[in-house]
């Protein structure tokens, strides 16, 4: 709740990727204390694995939707953002039947088409303002429930292969590069995300 509460923050409009380059910076720094606190080695980047290089990627690609999500938080109505959200469980469900050969059991098939039909009567009751955006607005939360639901099966599976820190502390370093490349892109118009002292509260405050 707090941290859907800082995505509608008025930096999050006005300079949304510097305050996301801001939090994985601080997200970053905190993983690294803890590698440093706990004895474990920083990863050598110059001798990563097929793996590893494949986890660091789905970092990138999970960035990708974490933007897009903190975007639409920040600018569409809540309700239809989170309509993704059965997206997210049924291209997950799909994912894991087809390539995880996952079982299905009845009950979450139950549970599945109970959840479809509660965010189906939200957005019917919705429809209108969802009706009046601008076409690509529309698709959005369907592409982030699809990210979402497509991610996080592959990174149980990285977790399940290189262990949770180094999957968490991959990941991270693959967010960063996406929101890097992105700051870059709009440098004119974010930089000045970086001026304020409420966006690092806002951020640090973000990750717990």
């Amino acid at each position: 709740m707090r941290a859907n509460t800082l995505w509608r923050s008025e930096g999050m409009k006005e300079t949304p990727i510097a305050l996301l380059l801001i939090r994985s910076l601080f997200a970053l720094s905190l993983l690294n204390a803890g590698a440093i606190l706990f004895g474990r080695d920083i990863l050598p980047f110059y001798v990563l694995s097929r793996t590893e290089i494949f986890v660091l990627f789905l970092g990138m690609y999970g960035g990708f939707g974490l933007l897009l999500f903190a975007k639409s938080l920040a600018n569409l109505p809540s309700k239809l953002v989170f309509f993704g959200g059965t997206v997210h469980l049924l291209s997950g469900t799909i994912l894991g039947y087809l390539v995880l050969h996952e079982a299905i059991s009845p009950a979450r098939w139950v549970i599945l088409c109970i959840l479809t039909s509660i965010q189906a009567v939200v957005f019917w009751k919705d429809r209108s303002t969802w009706l009046a955006m601008p076409w690509t607005q529309r698709i959005v939360p369907f592409f982030i429930g699809f990210i979402w639901g497509t991610y996080y099966p592959f990174f149980g599976l990285a977790q399940n292969s290189l262990g949770t820190f180094n999957t968490l502390i991959l990941t991270e370093y693959g967010v960063i590069l996406t929101m890097s490349m992105a700051f870059i892109i709009k440098i004119r118009s974010e930089h000045r995300g970086f001026r304020l002292g409420i966006h690092y509260r806002e951020m640090a405050s973000r990750r717990f």
